[in-house]
């Protein structure tokens, strides 16, 4: 792997430190990761009629170290708060 592959933006997570401070910092990660799924099913035509789009437990780790337990903690925080709405298919 080269130097310029490690500073591409893509290896990058962004966060939001407000949602860090006021969440936890695993729902920020997770937040930051799910706004760049959007992002790209949007730009892709992937996005659902309601703009919903798929994203499995596997793709969030690979995409930010962050294993399935925490990864669950962090989402409930997040649909609780109200940020994120999920569904379960399949």
């Amino acid at each position: 792997m080269s130097i310029l592959h490690l500073l591409a933006s893509d290896s990058f997570i962004t966060v939001n430190r407000n949602i860090a401070f006021s969440l936890g910092l695993d729902e920020a990660i997770i937040l930051g990761e799910l706004a760049s799924e959007h992002n790209y099913y949007s730009i892709n035509g992937g996005l659902q009629p309601d703009g919903s789009f798929y994203s499995t437990v596997q793709n969030i780790e690979e995409r930010t170290t962050i294993k399935e337990k925490r990864q669950r903690a962090a989402l409930k925080n997040l649909s609780n708060s109200g940020i994120i709405t999920i569904t379960v298919k399949g």
